[in-house]
């Protein structure tokens, strides 16, 4: 199974991310009180979704950072494990179609994830819970929604593609009974050492090769950072002691990339040296022309509503082709017509969580979007005042979308604002590789 990103974003960019937890737990059992913050993004691996009826693990606070922790002693590894179907029956739980591989991811300090298959895990069983049976919370979907308990798992048996175990409930929990639709399993940690036999060929994938979500992590952390800021084309100051940043939409994409996406950044510039050699850098309308021209990312499986995208292999970028698609540390332009006659050349931001759906409006379909950029004005939900100089925040634009999901207009501040459309020449959103091949549940 691969990794699955959850969404879970402070509207307000302050909350920061969380440790490795499902997008339930998050959702449901915190409600951010940080200041303005009323959401909190997970940037780490998540597993299995809707776990939020169990209480949350503690540390589910800030994130780790998006590089790799060196530190292996004592690795500790929680697994998930899903199914298209399912059913509990007595002690009997079965999976079947279990999916054939499945994630296991460290417990901290360790930032470390990789994929091992089912009948591998059922291998290892032993060695990883040698003294004890683990414990696992069970999440299934129930008219739209989803439940879950939390119970003991012991003697895993796999005939095909049917898995098997024998459970018991939690003090306090209660078991279904029947089937279960798209049922997930998080499982407690292993040995400490972390130790099994028949894992040779699992492969170990850095959190850190999550290049989206490094974006995501340097521009929250900036956001977090700001002591004083401005919305200025030059010139342009970047003062990580002070907490100073003075700059333009493009300038602050640029600066991000160059921290933590260099090389995602370079052909960006070839791009903007190519087609635009009176500009210095990268502006708005080269990060649209370039993210237009690049090949959709692919959705190569739905589970529920989860979407497991294909993998972008190296420092490439892929089109997000459409707006549901998108995820927190995607980078997202558009430009203006010639005609419009605007100061400047489009806008260009970092998605900072999921576009949530919202309705519809003159023919299409409008979407809230938490965003963190550098502008002129405040959005909605800012933390720059609307009296302000502008600069860098966090704050929420409206898109709206055609028939094919495309993102084709926007409002600025307000649900209920102006629609701008006409005027721009097209919306574009680009995502940054490396990435494994991942799941995202919006």
């Amino acid at each position: 199974m691969p990794p699955v990103m959850r969404r879970n974003v402070g509207r307000k960019g302050r909350a920061g991310m969380a440790q490795p937890c499902s997008r339930g737990l998050r959702e449901d059992a915190v409600r951010l009180k940080n200041g303005a913050a009323r959401r909190g993004i997970t940037s780490a691996l998540a597993v299995v979704s809707a776990l939020a009826i169990l209480a949350v693990p503690s540390g589910c606070g800030r994130p780790p950072s998006a590089t790799t922790d060196t530190r292996t002693d004592q690795v500790t590894w929680l697994i998930g494990v899903s199914a298209q179907a399912g059913s509990l029956n007595g002690a009997t739980l079965e999976f079947s179609p279990v999916h054939a591989v499945c994630l296991e991811f460290s417990d901290r300090p360790t930032r470390k994830a990789r994929e091992i298959s089912v009948d591998e895990l059922v291998a290892a069983w032993d060695g990883y819970f040698a003294d004890s049976e683990p414990n696992a919370a069970l999440a299934w979907e129930v008219d739209g929604g989803r439940k879950g308990t939390a119970i003991e798992l012991s003697g895993p048996v796999l005939e095909g593609d049917t898995l098997r175990f024998i459970v018991s409930a939690l003090p306090g929990q209660t078991l279904p009974t029947g089937d279960l639709v798209n049922p997930e399993l998080l499982i407690d940690g292993t040995a400490a050492d972390g130790t099994a036999p028949g894992l040779a060929s699992s492969t170990t994938t850095a959190i850190g090769e999550f290049r989206t979500l490094a974006i995501y992590d340097e521009a929250d952390r900036i956001v977090r950072n700001t002591k004083e800021t401005s919305y200025t084309h030059s010139p342009m100051t970047f003062d990580e002691t002070r907490g100073v940043y003075l700059c333009d939409c493009s300038g602050l994409v640029d600066y991000v990339l160059g921290r933590v996406a260099a090389d995602n950044l370079a052909p960006v510039i070839d791009h903007a040296r190519s087609a635009h050699p009176e500009e210095a850098r990268p502006r708005a309308w080269d990060y649209y022309e370039y993210f237009a021209a690049q090949q959709d990312i692919k959705v190569r499986e739905r589970i529920g509503r989860i979407k497991v995208f294909d993998a972008i292999p190296d420092a490439t970028w892929r089109q997000v082709y459409r707006l549901d698609h998108a995820m927190p540390g995607d980078v997202i332009a558009y430009k203006w017509k010639s005609s419009a006659d605007k100061p400047d050349t489009g806008h260009v931001m970092i998605i900072a969580d999921s576009p949530e759906r919202l309705g519809t409006r003159d023919g299409m379909t409008q979407y809230r979007v938490p965003l963190i950029d550098s502008a002129i004005s405040a959005h909605d939900n800012d933390t720059r005042s609307k009296d302000s100089s502008g600069g860098v925040g966090h704050g929420e634009m409206y898109f709206l979308t055609d028939k094919d999901g495309r993102p084709v207009a926007f409002q600025w501040r307000s649900l209920t604002g102006t629609v701008t459309r006409s005027p721009i020449e097209g919306i574009a959103i680009g995502r940054a590789g490396p990435t494994p091949p991942m799941m995202w549940k919006p």
